[in-house]
């Protein structure tokens, strides 16, 4: 698509006006989206992204929401570049897609890419991408536990073009609306994202026609090989090896199987490689993923680890790591798999993981040590509550609390308590007014919850918790879609722990309703009653009035050995509702006096000296466990 040769020479001021200017008309172009969007998943939970590449889809800039959403924006231009001659794509025109195999992570991100052109010629692509609350399918929500082929999920929206000569394509816009339960939600979002990328458009020509074309089209090119160079020298200031760690993803919507994902990541020289061998093949249930799912989550755990301080630049990774990965599998899905839920399912799984392994790999670097982080919060703890209020208007409520997850831990800090996940840095939760006010539920409450963090010598960020009731409801049904709940998801590194599982419950037969009558507004699961139905990962049941849903967050993982944790802090997340006294004492060797909740000096250097020599005593080398399991 190249028509301009690269002739200009950029010197260092006007490359850096150039990088902060584009870089705040990515940020302006994602805030107008936020602001003009109709969805409260989009506008307060920011469950969205804006990118900029150049004339060839390389990613020079994402903003700070949900970076593995855009990320695959990348991927949407390189495909309409392929897949399109150089005459149908002209000045005004806006393409939209939902496809997983052309650069979605699932149906329900919808993303929209434009090109910039400046007198003839194009000079470079914008896009936004935003996750939307139902894109038709069989369930509320669009992602049905019983798909066994991508036949039986949502419409796929290859990409079509929806703006032509910026003339709205009313055809194609009517299309995508009706396929969605909430088609004016639908509408308003596609509308704010044609609002933003005219802005941002706009904003890139009025660059251009400022410094030149030629200007312009080297310093693309120069952004990216700088970029690109940056993470290079970072990269080779870490010591050479191969770090290891596995996951699992639980349940796969049809039976409780778990399926394995392994990872390998080798770090030679400047390059690495993420190996994915041995990770399961791919489910018959809607958790697979695609292989743009796996570099997106790839790509942002890479850029804020390795590229902090520089525009999050993914076409500055391509030459820096491959992947190894056989097709039909877990995480490399062959159409027509169902991978609804590959964005919560197997891709999370995999961002996880790299998370992990890039985290120990730069713990080994005397001077990026400081960098590393442990595994954020684990897969989004799913829940979306559909049905009709009393009025017997549909309603599709997608739970966005999870936002409220913990950051992993630092080698030098505890983790961010509710940070949220890595790759959603910007992302925000709801106001408890807003979602009442646009759904038929009432939030008994949302906090941090207690033990909800990875133990180490810097804890992780604590999870959140919540529990919300039925309001005004005709009929509902609770549909969960989440992993993590079987087994740990955010790991720790270098000694830290894993945090906790995630739980979703619902209390039934609990009288709710009598004690709100009664003036009384119960802030514990003990004030509840009732009994306790513990939902699966993935599963559908009605939701009656007089049931509570109580969900846990993971918080993130910890670092270093918890015994080296200072008891002071032990003792403060002890007054502060955060960690139990079980846990200081058995976990962290640290006695809290429960009447005063003290830290008693004596007693906590007796209990680690205690679990100290059980270590020894019943430790096992690493070798005698290996052999073990190879029998």
């Amino acid at each position: 698509m190249r028509t301009t040769k690269k002739t200009a020479t950029i010197d260092p001021i006007t490359f850096e006006v150039l990088k902060n200017r584009l870089w705040a008309i990515n940020d302006e172009q994602a805030n107008i989206a936020l602001r003009t969007a109709g969805t409260l998943v989009v506008y307060e939970a920011r469950d969205m992204n804006a990118a900029i590449t150049d004339r060839d889809g390389r990613g020079m800039y994402l903003a700070c929401y949900n970076n593995t959403m855009a990320a695959t924006v990348q991927a949407g231009v390189k495909s309409i570049l392929a897949n399109f001659s150089k005459n149908f794509i002209k000045e005004g025109d806006m393409f939209l897609f939902n496809d997983p195999w052309e650069g979605a992570v699932h149906y329900n991100d919808f993303t929209m890419v434009a090109p910039v052109y400046f007198q003839g010629d194009l000079v470079a692509w914008t896009g936004v991408s935003m996750h939307e609350v139902d894109v038709g399918g069989q369930v509320p929500g669009s992602m049905y536990l019983l798909a066994k082929t991508a036949y039986e999920e949502p419409v796929i929206i290859t990409t079509v073009k929806i703006v032509e000569g910026w003339e709205v394509q009313q055809d194609i816009l009517r299309l995508v609306c009706r396929t969605s339960r909430v088609p004016q939600l639908l509408q308003l979002d596609v509308m704010a994202r044609m609002s933003a990328i005219v802005t941002a458009n706009k904003a890139i020509q009025g660059l251009v026609e400022k410094y030149g074309k030629e200007t312009f089209l080297a310093f693309t090119d120069q952004l990216i090989e700088h970029i690109r160079e940056s993470i290079t020298d970072r990269l080779r200031k870490i010591p050479d090896g191969i770090w290891y760690e596995g996951d699992y993803v639980d349940h796969d919507g049809m039976s409780e199987t778990v399926y394995p994902v392994k990872l390998a990541v080798t770090k030679k020289g400047d390059k690495l490689t993420f190996d994915f061998t041995g990770t399961s093949p791919q489910a018959p249930g809607f958790i697979n993923c695609t292989l743009h799912g796996v570099h997106g989550q790839i790509s942002v755990v890479l850029l804020a680890m390795l590229g902090y301080g520089l525009p999050y630049s993914v076409g500055a990774l391509a030459h820096l790591y491959d992947v190894i990965i056989p097709e039909s599998n877990l995480v490399n899905a062959s159409f027509p798999a169902p991978v609804a839920l590959g964005a919560l399912g197997a891709s999370w799984q995999v961002r996880q993981m790299v998370n992990t392994c890039i985290g120990k790999m730069m713990a080994c670097s005397a001077e990026l040590k400081d960098y590393a982080l442990a595994d954020y919060t684990s897969t989004w703890n799913g829940v979306i509550i559909a049905g009709l209020d009393n009025a017997y208007k549909e309603f599709t409520y997608v739970v966005m609390e999870p936002g409220g997850g913990g950051s992993g831990a630092r080698t030098y800090k505890d983790g961010i308590d509710t940070g949220g996940p890595i790759d959603m840095p910007g992302q925000g939760i709801p106001d408890v007014e807003s979602t009442e006010y646009n759904y038929p539920v009432l939030m008994l409450w949302r906090r941090e919850s207690k033990d909800a963090f990875g133990p180490g010598q810097f804890r992780g960020g604590a999870g959140l918790e919540y529990a919300l009731v039925p309001y005004k409801v005709g009929f509902a049904m609770l549909i969960t879609v989440t992993a993590g709940q079987y087994q740990p998801g955010a790991m720790g590194i270098c000694g830290g722990m894993p945090a906790n599982c995630q739980f979703n419950g619902v209390l039934k037969n609990t009288k709710i309703w009598e004690r709100i009558k009664a003036g009384e507004i119960p802030t514990d699961l003990g004030k509840l009653g009732g009994e306790m139905d513990i939902r699966p990962p993935k599963a559908m049941a009605p939701f009656a009035a007089d049931e509570v849903l109580f969900a846990v967050r993971c918080g993130g993982g910890g670092y270093n050995d918890p015994l080296l944790r200072n008891p002071e802090l032990v003792e403060k997340d002890v007054m502060e509702g955060l960690c139990s006294l079980e846990i200081a004492r058995d976990i962290f060797g640290v006695i809290i006096n429960p009447t005063t909740q003290k830290l008693d000096v004596t007693a906590t250097k007796k209990m680690r000296e205690e679990i100290i020599h059980t270590r020894i005593v019943e430790g096992k080398p690493v070798s005698e466990i290996l052999a073990n399991e190879k029998k």
